[in-house]
C-alpha cells in the first residue's frame, strides 16, 4: 500500500497504520499521549459520524491484548481512555478504532 510516499505493509486485521486523515472520512482522530509511554497512556478519539465504536489494542503479532471501549460514540464528542499496560512487555502496540466499516490505527510504543 502506498500512502504519503511511505510503504506500509499489510499486517492482517490491523490493515496497516493509516497516515492520511482522508482515508477514513467517518473518523476524526485517534491518538495517544504520552507516546512512547511507561505502563499507562491515554487514548483519545472522536468520530465525525455517531455510531457504535470500539477501541481495541493489539500487539505486533496481531493478538488482541485489550478492548478498552465498545459503546455508542457521539459525533464530535472527545473521548479519553486510560490504558494500563503495566502487565504487558515492552514493545510496539496498536490502538485500533472501529466505527461502522471505518478503521483508524495508531502506533504506540511501550517502554519498561
Amino acid at each position: 500500500m502506498q500512502t504519503n510516499s511511505k510503504y506500509l505493509p499489510y499486517i492482517g486485521e490491523l490493515d496497516a497504520v493509516r497516515l492520511a486523515a482522508n482515508q477514513s472520512p467517518g473518523l476524526s482522530f485517534l491518538e495517544n499521549y504520552p507516546n512512547p509511554f511507561h505502563s499507562e497512556t491515554y487514548i483519545q478519539f472522536s468520530v465525525r459520524i455517531a455510531g457504535n465504536a470500539e477501541v481495541r489494542i493489539f500487539d505486533m503479532m496481531e493478538k488482541e491484548v485489550a478492548t478498552i471501549f465498545n459503546d455508542f460514540a457521539e459525533s464530535g464528542k472527545p473521548y479519553s481512555l486510560r490504558f494500563d499496560a503495566g502487565s504487558l512487555p515492552a514493545g510496539i502496540y496498536f490502538a485500533r478504532l472501529k466505527c461502522g466499516n471505518q478503521y483508524w490505527t495508531n502506533k504506540m510504543v511501550l517502554l519498561k
